[in-house]
């Protein structure tokens, strides 16, 4: 059947944009991502993929590939800052996936970059507006698509255009993560305090994903500084911080505007403690491509996961730095139900393999 390609503009060159630009691009459309940045640098720090961001992977054809960066499974555990052992648990009851996979943010934006033609990538492009019948304006362009695909993070320009109702919320937390190169750790798990916690996994090429979180009063890394090892060496050897504070977005009630849909932190900005933003944005990725032009099919089949995995990050895996029952109990290892903390991880790990990437049918449009 003769038709016309249908031309979709994504603003946003992070995980979540160019994973749609790939799946748009298998099913049929052509493509345009809109990055602000200059080029793809090493910004970011460590990422962790669970069963269903391996998933859809998979569906893009990349699981090979991000299974270069796969660990083994490994003993964990849950420990105060003092020393005392909470709870002793395997990385696959944590993450669904026998070999966990951890590897650098820079890591995987070169994997996407690279399954992407570069003509398709507009680097050094700001996005200026964005409005409902699919016009993209930048500093230097003025584009018309199809579909607009706004993947341009939690603090997303086309959101707040089109969603002005919809705004973030402050837990009131810090984080720094960092990733540590040429030091190993024996240590691979969460490390628990009065008013933070830390947590360590070891990577590939002998290098450790590192972060920490703190509730308010926690301005630096010092808090930490006498902590249990090797919580300071890890502080020592720190470089490249990246530091931020820890938001979220209660989900719109629809992720599409007209011609535009939101993908990723500018859809469901959620708390990182389950490891899930990065892997439910692929999720969007592929399930957008799969409903694209049908827009109001997508909103159907995200909202609602959307929600359950903001609610499950926020709430299912309670730490001294989100949750004030924790703060409490961290130093009383005794105290601790450890029975509550298995259930909290089984639940996640079903939120993880329960998820089936839809099927990417390439269609094309009538004239």
């Amino acid at each position: 059947m003769n038709g016309r390609t249908r031309r979709a503009g994504i603003v946003g060159g992070g995980v979540g944009g160019l994973a749609t630009a790939i799946a748009l691009r298998q099913a049929g459309w052509q493509v345009t991502v809109f990055e602000q940045a200059p080029e793809f640098g090493r910004a970011g720090a460590g990422i962790v993929l669970p069963a269903n961001g391996i998933a859809a992977l998979d569906a893009l054809g990349l699981g090979e590939r991000i299974r270069e960066h796969q660990v083994p499974d490994r003993s964990s555990q849950i420990r105060t800052s003092t020393g005392r052992t909470l709870m002793n648990f395997q990385l696959s009851d944590a993450m669904g996936y026998q070999g966990m996979i951890l590897l650098a943010r820079s890591d995987l934006i070169a994997l996407l970059v690279d399954a992407l033609p570069s003509e398709c990538i507009h680097t050094d492009a700001t996005v200026r507006a964005v409005r409902e019948n699919g016009v993209v304006e930048t500093d230097s362009r003025t584009a018309e698509f199809d579909l607009v695909v706004a993947a341009d993070g939690a603090h997303s320009v086309a959101r707040q255009q089109l969603w002005p109702d919809v705004s973030l919320r402050h837990t009131g937390v810090t984080a720094w993560r960092w990733i540590v190169e040429g030091l190993s750790t024996d240590y691979a798990g969460m490390v628990w305090g009065p008013g933070g916690d830390v947590g360590i996994y070891p990577m590939p090429r002998n290098r450790t994903m590192v972060w920490a979180a703190g509730r308010p009063g926690v301005d630096d890394l010092d808090y930490y500084a006498d902590w249990l090892d090797p919580v300071p060496e890890l502080i020592a050897a720190a470089d490249r911080i990246v530091r931020n504070d820890v938001v979220y977005l209660p989900v719109p009630r629809s992720l599409v505007r007209g011609r535009v849909a939101l993908v990723g932190d500018a859809a469901h900005a959620m708390v990182p403690y389950n490891g899930q933003g990065t892997s439910v944005a692929l999720e969007d990725a592929v399930t957008l491509a799969a409903c694209a032009p049908n827009l109001a099919a997508y909103t159907a089949a995200r909202r609602p996961r959307a929600q359950y995995m903001s609610l499950m990050a926020r709430y299912g895996m309670p730490t001294p730095a989100t949750s004030r029952a924790a703060v409490i109990t961290a130093p009383m290892a005794g105290l601790l139900p450890n029975r509550s903390l298995r259930w909290a991880a089984r639940a996640g790990v079903r939120a993880t393999t329960t998820w089936t990437p839809p099927e990417i049918r390439p269609r094309v449009s009538p004239h």
